[in-house]
């Protein structure tokens, strides 16, 4: 609006329950302001969330900043807490849009749980004009040990260690994956069944048109 050249909001909530849901703090700062050449506006906004507990998981933290002219914004966010297990997530990119084309980059995304780590090896990358859409990027499952789900597998106990890669292509209607998953030495102990072999080897896969394409060598 003509003579208006900051618009500044701040909402505070805290000690929030509903049902099973309790929500100790949460914060959103937000300031749109004009450019000093009057030919367009910026957007600053901060969020922070503090001990939130609902639905079987917890929250100890999560935190989003998002920034810049609009049609051209930097994100970035970071959230950890427990959900059976502790968990990490991590991201930043970038926000486009404008002349009917919306482009979103991931630069950096991570996210643990447990003892698995996957995160981007190249940029996330999703551009979208008009009907077109298309996608790209890697990732990669870091290698981790099977260990920690002996715990839920009764009276057997499991060892070894999994890692997988995976690369992005094609477009959102129809995206395409191809990668593969890695194992090395796996063992499945029992005090039922002694002596049960250990397998190693490579599962290639791809996912195209709704397809799921497998191969395995293992021994």
């Amino acid at each position: 609006p003509d003579g208006l050249d900051v618009l500044q909001l701040h909402v505070v909530a805290q000690n929030i329950r509903y049902g099973e849901m309790a929500l100790k703090s949460a914060t959103v700062a937000t300031q749109v302001q004009r450019s000093p050449a009057g030919s367009g506006w910026s957007l600053e906004a901060n969020s922070r969330l503090e001990q939130f507990t609902g639905a079987g998981v917890s929250v100890t933290g999560a935190e989003a900043h998002v920034a810049g002219p609009w049609g051209d914004l930097a994100v970035s966010g970071k959230a950890a807490g427990d959900y059976v297990q502790a968990f990490a997530l991590e991201l930043g990119g970038r926000l486009r849009w404008g002349e009917d084309r919306w482009d979103v980059e991931l630069h950096q995304a991570s996210a643990r749980w447990a003892d698995m780590h996957m995160r981007l090896t190249e940029s996330l990358a999703i551009q979208m004009q008009g009907d077109q859409s298309e996608l790209r990027g890697a990732a990669i499952l870091e290698p981790f040990d099977l260990g920690f789900l002996s715990s839920s597998l009764g009276t057997y106990r499991l060892s070894g260690s999994l890692a997988a890669n995976m690369r992005l292509g094609g477009t959102l209607a129809s995206p395409e994956i191809q990668g593969e998953v890695s194992c090395g030495p796996v063992a499945i102990q029992s005090n039922v069944w002694a002596g049960l072999p250990s397998i190693e080897g490579a599962c290639p896969f791809s996912v195209s048109g709704g397809v799921v394409r497998l191969s395995a060598s293992i021994h």
